[in-house]
């Protein structure tokens, strides 16, 4: 639950683009990141009109999918590899630098699980705490896209380009 009173109303503002994310579906012209942007939050708001929590984890993950999965082949990877990066290092330090290579194998973790309900139709091997985890990064991830889209980021070439160099950096400096 989101309350709503003065102090959060300036912090979605002032933090969060509130007014430019709300702006974007009136927008004539949006770049191909703005598309994804409203496409995800799309996803977003179903995964939470659906009650059933598989459901919600995969419409989540469907969300963050609408940045990363650029490419047809290793999905997992793209997904891991743009969640991680977006949270470490696109302005907001959701993830410290430090956990880099720990947190995208959690992310990995987590898309298995997405993956376990997609194929093989599985149920119950989601729990509230995997959800919420997810709900968070991805809520976190679509707050970073817009920031990027401000700072002039148009297209996801673009970002994932950013995502595979910081990786890369990531990868190196851990070695």
């Amino acid at each position: 639950d989101l309350t709503l009173n003065a102090e959060s109303v300036a912090y979605l503002t002032e933090v969060c683009f509130l007014h430019q994310l709300s702006s974007l579906p009136d927008r004539q012209n949006r770049s191909e990141l703005e598309e994804a942007i409203i496409r995800s939050i799309y996803w977003f708001s179903e995964a939470y009109r659906d009650r059933n929590p598989i459901m919600q984890f995969v419409k989540l993950w469907t969300c963050a999918e609408c940045f990363f999965a650029i490419d047809r082949k290793q999905i997992t990877e793209l997904n891991a590899k743009g969640i991680a990066t977006i949270l470490a290092f696109a302005g907001f330090k959701i993830i410290d630098t430090a956990d880099y290579s720990k947190f995208k194998r959690r992310v990995k973790q987590l898309y298995s699980l997405r993956s376990k309900s997609i194929h093989r139709a599985e149920i119950g091997h989601v729990d509230k705490t995997d959800l919420d985890e997810l709900s968070h990064w991805v809520a976190w991830v679509v707050i970073s896209m817009i920031a990027l889209a401000e700072r002039g980021y148009q297209t996801l070439r673009q970002v994932h380009e950013q995502t595979q160099r910081l990786d890369q950096l990531s990868s190196e400096r851990e070695t």
